[in-house]
């Protein structure tokens, strides 16, 4: 290649790999949040996408500082059992996506709650997720627990009364998932050897592979393909082989299924014989009845 081209080849790299990693040093999401159906959105706080100390990519969530949760809005959206509704929104886009959960699994988790980002392969947003942590020993209504008016100490005791912790009382963990390439699978499968004992179809002229079929050896009669090193085999089958399902049943009924004509002929005189003691005393039987209707007579 001539130096020319190597040259612009190098700088096409280096612009290439330049702008790829703006793309990824920083993305922005914004979050806001929706106290009921029919309440106007309010900023929350935004969501960074960006490389750690490590050079690994990961979420975190700075809340804003202008931000603030009418808890008097917050106690009527759990009192109505309305919808806690989380919006999400690259920054600089219009387009947004969102996710509800009733407010009640809000107050149920003490504002303990989980928001997960689903990126595209460019970086645009697909959708998010928001899941409140509630406690298995939390009550299952939210009748029996307190108001946020009244300031309980599950929320607003955990000794981040300062700053905007105070005015946004929630225990946010955010997180992202994107693409994943997934395992290449070949459109050919290899062409291997079969299993031992077994063998592939049988080769002939009615089967005969495609000839652009690069890599193999065809049978000189036609047939399946096959690896270069396999050889065909010269083994022919015999008649018993390929009837031994119709002789093995003959052979055993053959052994098995005969009778010895000595006890046959002893079994025909028993009959005889039986059968000759039967009939004399019937004849009896009936000379006896004639003479007794005589005697009536």
């Amino acid at each position: 290649m001539p130096a020319g081209g190597l040259l612009g080849l190098f700088l096409f790299h280096l612009l290439h790999g330049a702008l790829s990693a703006e793309n990824v040093v920083e993305r922005a999401y914004q979050i806001y949040q929706k106290l009921g159906a029919e309440a106007d959105e309010e900023l929350r706080g935004v969501i960074y996408i960006r490389p750690n100390e490590e050079g690994v990519l990961q979420a975190t969530f700075t809340p804003d500082e202008g931000a603030t949760l009418d808890v008097n809005n917050f106690d009527s959206m759990v009192e109505s059992k309305d919808l806690y509704t989380i919006i999400a929104r690259e920054s600089g886009m219009k387009s947004a996506v969102s996710t509800s959960v009733p407010g009640c699994s809000v107050r149920r988790s003490n504002l303990r709650e989980e928001i997960n980002l689903y990126i595209g392969p460019t970086g645009n947003l697909l959708s998010v997720a928001y899941r409140p942590n509630i406690s298995p020993l939390a009550p299952k209504t939210c009748a029996t627990l307190k108001p946020l008016a009244q300031k309980p100490d599950a929320i607003f005791g955990r000794g981040e009364e300062d700053g905007v912790a105070s005015r946004m009382p929630f225990k946010t963990t955010v997180s992202y998932e994107s693409n994943k390439p997934m395992m290449a699978i070949p459109t050919v499968l290899p062409h291997q050897r079969p299993p031992p004992g077994l063998k592939w179809f049988r080769r002939n002229s009615n089967n005969t592979p495609d000839p652009n079929i690069g890599g193999q050896t065809t049978h000189k009669d036609g047939g399946v393909p096959y690896p270069d090193e396999e050889q065909p085999s010269r083994w022919k089958s015999s008649f018993f082989y390929r009837y031994w399902y119709i002789v093995l049943p003959m052979a055993l009924m053959g052994l098995f299924g005969g009778v010895d004509e000595e006890e046959l002929k002893k079994h025909q005189q028993s009959q005889a014989a039986g059968g000759g003691a039967g009939a004399a005393a019937t004849a009896s039987t009936s000379h006896r009845q004639g003479r007794r209707r005589g005697k009536r007579d």
